[in-house]
């Protein structure tokens, strides 16, 4: 019985999806050419796909110099929570932009397994699947309630979740936002103040699962770092052993 209602239930979806394809017909969202005639990814087209390549360079979370595998500098170990950082893509790229505001603003959600490609191929590509072994958990930066029930989901809680079933570690959930932004981080250009803005805004409330754990905490785009960081200080002063970052672009 269940199994004829799970077939009925995706023919429907199915037959739906086709006469909305047929009204609104699917295009690229970089290049604005037709892809319904893609199998799978229909939001961004093979040629646009094949223009993003992840970079193989890894720099300090904190000031940007080179760095091996994602650690943060010596010139910048003592004064930045983060102790690594991986990073996809510069934010520059108009293509992983982009990406990121359909992600984010135009509540595509279904570009999640597109970002899951681009991470998988990031982590095979730099060789840093050992590396990521010794993680113990994946926690993503979380959002206000208020941003989440706009949106419908947490976009950096789906990257978290994809780079979960790449490296094989388990999610994470003992960040909580205490409350709403004076400004949102967007508008302030100014990295202090910026610094500023979230000081003091998450807490930990998983304390004991967290001591002498390593953590790797996500989220879409790091530009001064300062929530990210933030978020890791908070994290480091609940008893973490170390706490590493991951973002899909950088600006």
């Amino acid at each position: 019985m269940l199994n004829n209602i799970n077939r009925i239930t995706a023919s429907i979806n199915h037959t739906s999806n086709y006469f909305l394809e047929l009204l609104f017909p699917p295009i690229c969202l970089i290049c604005k050419k037709d892809t319904s005639n893609m199998p799978k990814n229909k939001f961004i087209c093979s040629d646009c796909l094949k223009g993003l390549k992840p970079t193989t360079k890894f720099i300090c979370a904190n000031c940007s110099a080179k760095t091996i595998n994602g650690k943060t500098c010596i010139n910048c170990k003592n004064n930045c929570p983060l102790d690594r950082f991986f990073s996809l893509y510069p934010y520059d790229n108009e293509t992983v932009k982009e990406i990121i505001h359909a992600f984010k603003y135009r509540f595509i959600k279904d570009l999640a397994p597109t970002v899951d490609k681009f991470t998988s191929t990031y982590i095979s590509n730099n060789d840093i699947t050992e590396t990521l072994s010794a993680v113990d958990f994946i926690e993503a930066v979380p959002l206000t309630r208020v941003r989440f029930n706009w949106r419908g989901y947490n976009q950096s809680e789906l990257i978290a979740h994809g780079i979960s079933k790449i490296i094989n570690k388990p999610l994470i959930y003992s960040l909580k936002r205490k409350g709403l932004l004076s400004v949102p981080q967007a508008e302030i250009k100014d990295h202090i103040q910026r610094t500023k803005n979230v000081k003091n805004l998450f807490t930990c409330k998983s304390q004991l699962e967290i001591k002498n754990k390593t953590l790797l905490l996500v989220d879409d785009v790091y530009t001064s770092g300062a929530t990210m960081q933030e978020c890791a200080r908070v994290l480091k002063d609940a008893g973490a052993k170390e706490v590493w970052g991951f973002a899909i672009a950088r600006g």
